[in-house]
């Protein structure tokens, strides 16, 4: 009887240790596929959408307007909350002075990287103090789709509803 239960056991704690190894592989495999993918995501972010960004804000300063650009990396806070890689670019109308107001006071257009799903989302907000305004996410993209052109034409749509 003690022979069939060891023999009944070790079945068990086989078909586990099978089932985990599957499981560790499958999470590995994950997780490869995300590095790569935010790696990626790095490269699109600091090959295409920064320079567009930056373009942009200098022809803003130009004519006395302002913008900031931030980005993040992909990161976990103490609570194991994931905070994705992203791009945002505020733009401050009139020239507003950045550093009085908070950025999600102003308009903004940013790309955030979604590692689970392997898509850049854009996220458009047209809130403009003492008008206010909407926010939200705009597209999805496979990383080989944003180029310069995309970029742009989401930059132009956002400047327009904002300035004119």
């Amino acid at each position: 009887m003690a022979d069939k239960f060891e023999s009944d056991l070790d079945k068990v704690l086989d078909g586990f240790d099978k089932a985990e190894k599957v499981r560790q592989a499958s999470t590995q495999q994950r997780k490869t596929e995300e590095d790569t993918f935010e790696n990626d995501f790095a490269a699109i972010r600091k090959n295409v959408i920064r320079p567009v960004f930056q373009s942009t804000v200098d022809r803003l300063k130009a004519r006395g307007h302002d913008g900031q650009i931030t980005e993040r990396e992909h990161s976990v806070d103490h609570q194991g909350r994931p905070s994705e890689a992203s791009i945002q670019l505020v733009i401050y109308p009139g020239g507003k002075d950045p550093d009085r107001h908070r950025g999600t006071e102003y308009p903004h257009l940013a790309f955030r990287a979604d590692r689970r799903n392997h898509l850049a989302c854009s996220h458009v907000s047209t809130m403009t103090p003492g008008r206010g305004g909407t926010a939200g996410s705009k597209a999805k993209y496979q990383l080989k789709e944003i180029t310069a052109e995309v970029v742009r034409t989401e930059l132009l749509s956002l400047l327009k509803d904002v300035l004119v």
